[in-house]
């Protein structure tokens, strides 16, 4: 029957963390102390001894110690010791040599660990060898903790001591050889010898071990057969006290009396129940419901009287109380439980409380035979007791059900576990046996192949100070819960191997449940079938847990494995895959629950789900990156994956078939930012060093809601934080990039920062579409938006595939990358607005463009995108036929070295399209044919502007119905253009040639005729000003004018010197302002208007520092009395126009051939101002 309320109580004592483990203290040196004045210590050296030693008088301030150096004491004065001394052999070893009192406290061990001590000696042969011969003034030994020995390590050691009172405790359970040899020979001072607790002997391990110890009487042994081993005890007891008690185990042969075996005067008495009061206290048994059992108690063990239940009997120091009798203990009601004050310690065989002077290994049958036996735990203040300090042994090797259950229930004194021997458990056998002893530091060897329901449950939950666990759980068959939270709550930082294959409910529920420091785990747990809550939060908590054991499983069950790692906030490393391809209900669910630390999970071959299978499976993951499965579909019906993946802050990879629908974003599918990835062989975008000491880095600007992730191979990725820094260190070095990256406006995107020299390569879709990258930006406006911007170290590009693209996708991607030498091919045919704009603008060191074949453009699509290339010497060809707003605006602006321009074969302009196309390029011989004749305002304005190379502008500019400022500025500046194009246009319209050629100082020709009769505002405004060569203007026959018409249209022409006759009759305001302004040469114009005050400003400064001579042709209404800049020039001739006049200038021919007035030859057909045998005429017929 199982204990009334026994698991609720027990995981209600979750609570007693409470308890702790106790304070951290200081090393406990080995130390000396004086017992009266002149008293003094050294360490003499014997042989070669290699050692480093340190004193203090403090334990705190060390100094360099020199052996044989004598540090002498005064009353109670201390001196402590620490190094790394061993002896080496019988002729290399150091002694302490002593006078006056010393007593010796403090652990040995800091003489050869120094700061950290611990217990094993392996390996040491010799160590403490004669380190205390002959000191006859120690009074008291040091700690000897060492639990693992070696050869002959305290052979001699306290040899002839005499003042010894009292031997250190010898915890070792394992002998070596010679390992106790002539250890306290001739320590006459000794009455009771050590506790020897090893079972088994070595050769010579306990060879004249007490020889000589006159005062010696009491011994008690654990050993159980003589033999085994080569003079084990040869004359161990020679000469000690003639009469003394020597306890055994009863199947030791006490029969043969001597000095090698038991001395022959000596009275052997079975290892009875005791209990030694280290502090003065007391001890009673107290009963509990029905017991039914005989009970006698001994100060001796020899005489023994009837105990009657819950009798105290007080105990001064050093006091024993023995028990023996018939007790067992029935049930959770009634048992037994012994109650103590003080300090207590518990030694001798259990078995004599229930089998008597018989004691025998069995509990057959004796279930509940000890249950609660030494429970301390007080239930009303909810605390344990340390009143007991030692445990007694439990020999038993048969047990039975909860023989053994609460035992030691919150005893926090114990330090140390009694062996447990028994190879096959019972039901509740152990079952919380040792919970909540927090004093407890080390399990027992726990050897059983063969485990029962709740064995081993609670068995050192909370047992705050254990750290180490047998090597071995070796049951291949468990039973349910049998190791249930059997180590929860405890510091435990190796777990033991668990080889088990065949599992049962429950098995290894909790079982390191909150232990915080285990850090090793077994590497594999191999069962390949699994049973209900098998594996359930048996890791849960597990803080510093790095790496799980591997889990083959094929066959799950119901909550198998549900929060196995919940909040092993370290754990990095595990399992590779979860092989299992049939799921079960609430399986995985929670498994890696708030697992902070893990980056990559485990490959998930499921196929089938069941109902929560994986619910919250990951959430909380906050570093997972990487997630790899085999599902085709979700199965939201039964919840299967309902936030397994929730509270994830990074990018990851979510790896699947092809044929799983991945668009659903949220916590219950696939994460909004991760990446998904197919499998198929992708170029990622990559960053290879192209010298020592590069470096990358992506910075963010604004809001980029975006998942990225950097491998340094291609194959292996992890979340890539913005603004962090990766160091390519040598040549070579490489870091490649991909994610789901989108810029999202001009205040919110990402940009490279580079430093050494950096060659981009690899898709650059794969910084967007992660690991399946397409060939559309389709949505994505302003996509790679100032991605490389001001990269001075990038020296290759990475491809840019899409063939579909979104608004400002490119734009100023590669700005600044003066390093950049060759452009990425651009396949799309159909652009978007802005989409290339300033995309390598100011990319100095750029000398080939890209073709660009894209024949459907939008407005600003190529806008500034070579704008400052200086190192360009070629244009890529421009197939587009029809052109959008400001399409190529700037486009080659600036580039120095652009010797050829492309075709332009579009017949339609949009407004802006060419605009500055060409400004600046000066190295620009020739412009291109511009065949459109469809114009849009401001279509060439500014085109080229500034080539100062030009010397071939088209041949004509076919339009004939210009738009506003459709050729403003458009060649001003060109000082190397020599010929005007022909200009046909007979509309115009507002500003269309204004400042058309304005500064082209080398322009001789310009066009014969600017035909329009009908003019438009400022449409020749400064058209051809500055073009200080100019020598014949064109014809200009419009009779009608309209304001700024003609304003400053032939400023500063200082070649020039006639002027084209001006027809128009009425004038308009400004129409000539400024016309003639600085013709230095001007000496003749030939006007048709009859009255200067038509209009405001008509012909304002228009025949400003003219020729000082010339003639003034004009109708004779005119009046012409009115000389100056705004009128008629001083020193000029008035003619009234007759129908021809004289010229005086260089078109003379005495053959009499005809010209127009730009020179040119024509016939006698020709209507106008002509030149004949340098006469002019104005034939109107």
């Amino acid at each position: 029957m199982k204990p009334k309320n026994h698991n609720l109580k027990l995981l209600c004592l979750s609570l007693l963390m409470m308890l702790g483990a106790g304070n951290l203290h200081a090393v406990d040196y080995l130390c000396f102390t004086a017992g009266e004045a002149n008293s003094s210590v050294k360490l003499n050296k014997n042989g070669n001894v290699t050692a480093t030693i340190q004193t203090s008088t403090d334990g705190t301030t060390w100094t360099n110690y020199t052996f044989n150096t004598n540090i002498p004491l005064a009353v109670n004065e201390k001196v402590y010791f620490k190094g790394n001394y061993k002896g080496t052999g019988t002729d290399d070893y150091a002694s302490f040599v002593m006078t006056g009192k010393i007593s010796a406290s403090g652990n040995l061990m800091t003489l050869t660990n120094g700061d950290s001590p611990t217990t094993t000696l392996a390996g040491k042969n010799y160590c403490f060898y004669k380190l205390f011969d002959g000191c006859t003034s120690l009074t008291a030994a040091p700690e000897l903790p060492a639990k693992t020995l070696s050869n002959y390590c305290y052979y001699s050691m306290f040899y002839g001591c005499t003042g010894l009172t009292q031997a250190p405790a010898l915890p070792a359970k394992t002998l070596s050889e010679g390992c106790y040899r002539d250890m306290f020979h001739g320590c006459t001072g000794l009455t009771e010898a050590p506790d020897l607790p090893a079972v088994t002997l070595a050769d010579y391990c306990y060879r004249q071990m007490f020889y000589g110890c006159t005062g010696l009487n009491y011994l008690r042994v654990k050993f159980t057969s003589w033999t085994g081993a080569t003079d084990a005890t040869l004359d161990w007891l020679a000469n000690v006290s003639a009469t003394g008690t020597f306890v055994c185990p009863t199947e030791l042969d006490t029969s043969t009396r001597n000095a090698s075996r038991v001395p022959s005067a000596w009275t052997v008495n079975v290892d009875y129940l005791c209990f030694t009061a280290v502090e003065a206290g007391s001890v009673k048994l107290t009963k509990k419901g029905n017991i039914t059992a005989t009970i006698q108690t001994s100060t001796d063990g020899t005489n023994w009287t009837n105990y009657t239940f819950d009798t105290n009997i007080p105990l001064a120091v050093d006091e024993k109380v023995y028990f023996r009798g018939n007790y067992v203990g029935t049930g959770p009601d009634d048992y037994a439980s012994f109650r103590m004050t003080g300090k207590i310690s518990a030694s001798g065989n259990i078995m004599t409380l229930t089998d008597g002077d018989n004691p025998g290994t069995s509990l057959a049958d004796k279930n509940y035979c000890f249950y609660k036996l030494f429970d301390q735990f007080d239930y009303d203040l909810w605390e344990g007791s340390d009143v007991l300090t030692t445990a007694p042994d439990l020999p038993a090797t048969t047990l039975a059900n909860y023989c053994y259950a609460s035992m030691f229930f919150g005893s926090t004194g114990l330090t140390e576990a009694p062996e447990l021997p028994a190879m096959t458990m019972y039901d509740y056998c152990y079952n919380a046996m040792f919970a909540f002893c927090t004093g407890l530091t080390e399990t027992p060897a726990l050897p059983a192949t063969t485990v029962a329901e709740h064995c081993y449950e609670f068995m050192f939950y909370g047992c705050t100070c254990l750290t180490m666990a047998p090597a071995q759980l070796p049951a291949a068959t468990l039973a349910s819960d049998c190791y249930n939270h059997m180590f929860g709550s405890t510091k435990l930082a190796s777990a033991p191997a668990l080889p088990a294959t065949t599992l049962a409910e429950r098995c290894y529920y909790g079982m390191f449940y909150d232990c915080k420091n285990l850090t090793a785990v077994p590497a594999q747990l191999p069962a390949l079938t699994l049973a209900p809550n098998c594996y359930e939060a048996m890791f849960n908590d597990c803080t510093n847990l790095t790496e799980a054991p591997a889990l083959p499983a094929t066959t799950l069950a119901k909550v198998c494995y549900r929060q196995m790692f919940r909040g092993c906030t370290s754990l990095t490393e595990v399992p590779a895959q979860l092989p299992a391809t049939t799921l079960v209900d609430s399986c995985y669910q929670q498994m890696f629950f708030d697992c902070q630390s893990l980056t990559e999970a485990p490959e998930l071959h499921a196929t089938t789900f069941a109902k929560e299978c994986c619910n919250e499976m990951f959430w909380g993951c906050t570093q997972l990156d990487y997630l790899k499965v085999h599902f085709t579909s979700w199965a939201d019906d039964i919840d299967a994956t309902l936030n397994w993946m929730g509270g994830l802050w990074l990018t990851g990879s979510f790896v699947c078939p092809e044929d799983l629908d991945t668009s659903i974003r949220d916590d219950s599918h696939v994460p909004q930012d991760w990446i998904v990835d197919t499998g198929a062989i992708v170029d990622y975008l990559c960053f290879t060093a192209g010298e020592a000491n590069s470096s990358v880095q992506l910075n963010k600007h604004g809001n980029i809601p975006a998942g990225i992730q950097i491998s340094m191979d291609g194959i292996k990725w992890t979340h890539y934080f913005f603004d962090m820094n990766i160091p390519l260190a040598e040549i070579g070095d490489k870091v490649y990039f991909r994610g789901l990256y989108q810029g999202m406006g001009p205040d919110d995107y990402a940009s490279f920062v580079m430093t050494g020299k950096i060659a981009a390569s690899g898709n650059i879709m794969s910084l967007t579409d992660g690991a399946a990258p397409t060939t559309s930006l389709t949505g994505k406006n302003y996509s790679f938006y100032k991605l490389f911007d001001g990269c001075t170290s990038l020296t290759a590009a990475p491809q840019l595939p899409a063939t579909t693209l979104a608004p400002s996708c490119y734009r100023n991607v590669f700005t600044g990358c003066t390093g950049l030498t060759a452009a990425p091919a651009l396949p799309a045919i159909n652009l978007a607005d802005y989409c290339y704009m300033n995309m390598f603008r100011d990319c100095t060191g750029l000398t080939t463009a890209p073709t660009l074949p894209a024949t459907n453009l939008a407005p600003s699509c190529y806008r500034q995108m070579f704008l400052g290339c200086t190192g360009l010497t070629a244009a890529p060809v421009l197939p587009a036929t029809t052109l959008f707003e400001f399409c190529y605006t700037n486009m080659f602006n600036n580039c120095t070295g652009l010797t050829t321009a492309p075709t332009l074969p579009a017949t339609t302009m949009a407004p802006n399209c060419c605009r500055q196309m060409f400004f600046g390029c000066t190295s620009l011989k020739a412009a291109p044919a511009l065949s459109a004749t469809n114009l849009a305002d401001y279509c060439y304005i500014y085109m080229f502007y500034g080539c100062t190379s030009l010397t071939t502008a088209p041949a004509q500019l076919p339009a004939t119905n210009l738009a506003n400022y459709c050729y403003t500025g458009m060649f001003l500046g060109c000082t190397s253009l020599t010929t005007a194009p022909a200009l046909p246009a007979t509309t115009l319209a507002k500003g269309c040639c204004y400042r058309m050629f304005e500064g082209c100082t080398s322009l001789t020709t310009a066009p014969a005729q600017l035909p329009a009769t009908t003019l438009a505002e400022s449409c020749y405004e400064n058209m051809f000003g500055g073009c200080t060569k100019l020598t014949a203007a064109p014809e200009l026959p419009a009779t009608t004018l309209t304001k700024y018409c003609y304003f400053g249209m032939f400023q500063g022409c200082t070649d020039l010197t006639t002027a084209p006759e001006l027809p128009a009759t009425t004038l308009v305001d400004s129409c000539y302002y400024a016309m003639f302004h600085e013709c230095t040469s001007l000496n003749y114009l030939k006007v048709h208007f009859t009255s200067w005050a038509d209009a405001i400003g008509a012909t304002s400064h228009w025949v400003w520092n003219v020729s000082a001579t010339g003639t003034f042709v004009c109708p004779t209404d005119l009046d012409t009395s009115i000389r100056g800049a705004w009128y008629v020039p001083e020193g000029w001739t008035v003619d009234i126009i007759s129908g021809t006049n004289p010229v005086l200038d260089s078109r003379f021919d005495p053959n009499g051939v005809i010209h127009n007035i730009s020179g040119q030859r024509v016939d006698e057909n020709y209507k106008g101002i002509l030149i004949q045998n340098g006469k002019k005429y104005l034939r109107r017929h």
